[in-house]
């Protein structure tokens, strides 16, 4: 947690906001759930907010803790449309084309290097390739 001087008579302090050294920039650093933890999972959320003015980092701030919120409040309870959307998240940030993932056999085999149990989540990633004819 960090003072911000917004002025001279007032400070507020913003949650989640940390600073490695005294003249870097802001981080955003928040626990991590312990009901959402791994056996060795993750301890924090960290990113760096990428500014020195403080203003600004309590703005990001905001966004970030929202996001966090709603990533936790999925991993607690997965529907089938937040695993669809994350499973195309996934894909389109390896490079895959979600209406078309055999086009790129390379990025297929990349995704199936990553199928591993998620240091931050109970769940395991899962990746099934079908032969062809298989599935129409």
């Amino acid at each position: 947690m960090a003072a911000i001087a917004l002025s001279d008579l007032i400070t507020m302090t913003v949650k989640y906001l940390w600073r490695k050294t005294p003249t870097g920039s802001y981080y955003f650093k928040r626990p991590f759930p312990k009901d959402l933890q791994g056996p060795g999972g993750r301890r924090f959320v960290q990113a760096c907010l990428h500014t020195k003015d403080p203003k600004e980092a309590a703005r990001k701030i905001a966004a970030l803790v929202q996001k966090t919120d709603q990533e936790w409040e999925h991993l607690r309870n997965p529907t089938r449309a937040s695993a669809i959307a994350q499973a195309r998240q996934l894909l389109q940030e390896h490079g895959i084309d979600p209406s078309n993932p055999k086009a790129d056999a390379e990025a297929l085999d990349t995704m199936e290097g990553l199928a591993q149990v998620s240091p931050w989540s109970k769940t395991r990633i899962r990746i099934t390739r079908f032969s062809k004819g298989a599935c129409k």
